[in-house]
């Protein structure tokens, strides 16, 4: 594919994410004032510690396939089916394996308490979240991005706002927030295998590659590490918070810092169309053009989230204040996330091209 091909067909996947980030902001927004205003800030704060430390051991256990299974595909060494299925079981190990560890010692996920009943089973979403991921990389493989948006922006979010408020008028209203994450990962599961399964098809013949299951773990481990230190780089205040801080106290920041990584979501926008793109560009060896693709796609990042941020910087207060009084303590804070995630933004986008060149270096 041409230069220009391949930044049209970037710019035509921006577009399609930038539309599922719309879409996701929309429901989003909703769940937070659900949240906010029927659970507390309280309730909110566990749910902010426990799904951070899910999603760390889910971004984990997915092995850098979220960006590595596209090199895999574009090399060819086995049908696109087995390719994928090696992939998906590589990563429900790892999963579950971690899954399993959560479930074990709870108080890594409840640190204030909790882990009884339901909340003791919720680490095994995992499976769910890493199955999405797996999904989503390789439909974006074949440029078909609306099955994250779906899944991503339209399914997962509406799902958790729609049951969070069911939940608040039922007995179960302890554990709705998280029932409702619960519901949430497995509805974006669904929305994303079942167009995964009509793509690529039912593996037929397959038997699991064990050996190459070790061989493709080993190679991407770099990539696992480098996703989960910049996903856990976001996450770390989250963590000092509820390990030091009262669930309160982590429930203010918590809404601050889903206001505050609204303009980093158009960086992710980028993410399902980039991979497949530099992993080709990368094929045929033109370094020069892959290049080129991130300092593209670096200043349309950067002119969206100037303007998203400013915009969000001067109503912060009242921001902050539509989910509950006690919100607007956080003022401060989401001003300084928001040139956080400016800067952020730039350097994720530069480090696309390292981690198919130099994966060690990178991480």
């Amino acid at each position: 594919m041409s230069g220009t091909g391949d930044t049209d067909l970037l710019a035509r996947g921006g577009r399609t994410s930038f539309g599922g980030f719309l879409l996701r902001l929309g429901a989003r927004m909703p769940f937070l004032f659900i949240a906010g205003r029927m659970y507390g800030a309280e309730a909110l704060g566990l749910f902010a510690y426990a799904t951070m430390v899910i999603e760390l051991m889910a971004q984990l256990a997915t092995l850098g396939l979220k960006r590595g299974l596209a090199a895999e595909l574009a090399e060819g060494a086995l049908p696109e089916p087995q390719i994928v299925a090696d992939a998906l079981l590589l990563a429900w190990i790892a999963a579950i394996a971690g899954a399993l560890l959560l479930v074990a010692v709870p108080g890594i996920v409840f640190p204030n308490g909790g882990g009884g009943g339901f909340d003791r089973i919720l680490p095994l979403m995992a499976v769910a979240i890493v199955t999405s991921d797996v999904a989503i990389a390789a439909m974006a493989f074949r440029n078909r991005l609306g099955v994250a948006v779906v899944a991503r922006s339209v399914v997962e979010p509406w799902t958790l706002a729609i049951v969070a408020l069911a939940m608040a008028f039922t007995p179960l209203k302890r554990d709705g927030l998280l029932i409702a994450y619960a519901a949430s990962m497995v509805a974006a599961m669904v929305a994303s295998l079942r167009p995964l399964l009509r793509e690529f098809g039912w593996p037929s013949g397959w038997v699991p590659h064990w050996r190459r299951l070790f061989e493709l773990a080993r190679a991407n481990w770099p990539l696992a590490g480098a996703d989960a230190a910049e996903w856990g780089s976001r996450r770390l205040d989250i963590f000092i918070l509820g390990r030091f801080a009262s669930a309160e106290v982590v429930g203010i920041y918590f809404i601050a810092q889903q206001i505050a990584t609204l303009p980093g979501k158009l960086k992710s926008s980028f993410d399902s169309i980039l991979a497949p793109v530099v992993t080709r560009t990368l094929a045929v060896g033109d370094t020069a053009g892959v290049a080129a693709h991130i300092r593209q796609v670096g200043f349309w990042i950067a002119a969206a989230q100037l303007g998203a941020g400013l915009a969000l910087g001067f109503t912060g207060e009242a921001s902050l204040a539509m989910f509950g009084a006690t919100f607007a303590a956080g003022t401060g804070v989401l001003a300084l996330l928001l040139l956080v995630e400016f800067f952020g933004a730039q350097a994720a986008i530069s480090e696309t091209a390292l981690i198919y060149l130099r994966r060690k270096s990178n991480l």
